[in-house]
């Protein structure tokens, strides 16, 4: 299933190395540049989305102090109705945080552990 992209990523660590003369931990230091500037757009949307959330962490802490203990139907309702309206209010919208970084990362390990295995 994902072997077109261990062959891309392979092929890449490949021709890093041969950029450094077969020295392999210099390519995998540059790897390693090239993933983090490719995911810095993703780090810096995550860290302005937590400084958004940090904002207005308090107001939710009393909402949700304010119905704690309370496990009705209503209640329950009441809380996420609250909570829905201070987010509208704010401005902000918390999304389900997806972290593209990990799975790639996931996708490297074994690439990288062949290639330190010939070094």
């Amino acid at each position: 299933m994902f072997d077109w992209i261990y062959d891309l990523l392979g092929t890449l660590l490949s021709w890093f190395s041969s950029l450094f003369g077969g020295k392999y931990v210099f390519a995998l230091l540059l790897y390693a540049l090239l993933f983090k500037l490719v995911f810095l757009p993703f780090a810096i949307k995550q860290q302005k989305s937590q400084i958004a959330m940090a904002k207005f962490a308090p107001e939710m802490e009393q909402i949700q102090a304010k119905y704690r203990g309370k496990t009705d139907e209503a209640s329950i309702q009441k809380q996420q109705q609250e909570l829905i309206e201070l987010q509208q209010r704010e401005g902000f919208s918390p999304a389900i945080r997806i972290s593209v970084e990990t799975p790639t990362n996931r996708l490297v390990e074994p690439i990288c552990g062949v290639f330190l295995s010939l070094y």
